[in-house]
C-alpha cells in the first residue's frame, strides 16, 4: 500500500520519476525552490499559452477549490476555500479583510 502510494508520487512529480536525469539525488526544498506536480506544470503551460489567461486561471482555480473540498470533505454550499500564492499572501489578504471590517485597528498587536 505505501509502496503504490510512492510510486503514484514519484510518477506526478517529474524530477522523482525514474526517468528523470537527477541520478537519485534528494532534493532540499527551500523558498521558491519546490518541486511541482506534473498536473500544475499541465496547468501553468494552458495558462501561459492562451490568450485569456484570467480565464484558464479563473477555471484552475475552481478546480482546485472543488477539489480540496471534496479532499477535506466538505462541500461549496457550506465552506469555504481560500486559494492565494503562498502562505504569507494568504496572511496578509487575511489581515487586511480583519482592517477593512474594523476588526482590528491600528493599536492592536
Amino acid at each position: 500500500e505505501n509502496a503504490a502510494l510512492l510510486d503514484f508520487v514519484r510518477q506526478s512529480f517529474p524530477y522523482y520519476s525514474e526517468s528523470s536525469s537527477n541520478g537519485g539525488k534528494i532534493f532540499l526544498e527551500n523558498a521558491g525552490g519546490a518541486q511541482v506536480p506534473e498536473s500544475v506544470i499541465r496547468a501553468m503551460n494552458a495558462s501561459l499559452s492562451n490568450r485569456h489567461r484570467a480565464h484558464e486561471g479563473s477555471r484552475a482555480k475552481l478546480a482546485a477549490r472543488r477539489t480540496l473540498l471534496s479532499i477535506l470533505g466538505a462541500n461549496a454550499d457550506s465552506h469555504y476555500m481560500f486559494l492565494a500564492a503562498n502562505a504569507t499572501s494568504l496572511l496578509d489578504l487575511l489581515s487586511q479583510s480583519y482592517v477593512r471590517f474594523g476588526s482590528l485597528g491600528k493599536d492592536d498587536q
